[in-house]
């Protein structure tokens, strides 16, 4: 996802915020309906990277943003030659989850509790780490690196 459409669902959020009245804080988290206003434009006719792309691109509301693009790639499927895990029952390379990639390609976590935009941080630095694994095909490029 663009770092531009993280940065405004952040934003979004931070709107969001609301204080309690025993001088805490509370946040209402942003659902994905509520960023596909967001998403849809930013994604439409672009070519998308979706960690597991099979299951979360039949999310609900999803589906239909997902229509817009060009294409969509998997990461966790490529990226489970690159970390070489043999699934001899299925005969091919077993997924790994997104905590497995992330540490592979040196991914820090933020201390903090994890959220979606880590999660989004995260497929971003598989996926860059991919583009410079041999024999990859050419990556989803739009310039906003």
């Amino acid at each position: 996802m663009p770092e531009r459409v993280i940065r405004q669902a952040k934003v979004s959020a931070n709107r969001q915020r609301r204080w309690m009245p025993n001088g805490g804080t509370a946040y209402r988290r942003s659902t994905l309906r509520g960023l596909l206003p967001l998403i849809e434009p930013a994604i439409r006719g672009q070519r998308v990277a979706i960690f597991n792309a099979p299951i979360d691109a039949r999310s609900s509301g999803l589906a239909r943003v997902l229509a817009g693009v060009a294409e969509i790639r998997c990461v966790m499927r490529e990226f489970a030659p690159v970390y070489g895990e043999w699934n001899t029952r299925r005969g091919a390379y077993r997924w790994q989850s997104l905590t497995t990639a992330a540490r592979h390609v040196g991914f820090a976590w933020p201390h903090e509790p994890r959220q979606a935009r880590h999660e989004c941080l995260a497929t971003q630095a598989v996926w860059r780490y991919l583009a410079s694994w041999p024999g990859m095909m050419p990556l989803p490029d739009d310039g906003r690196r």
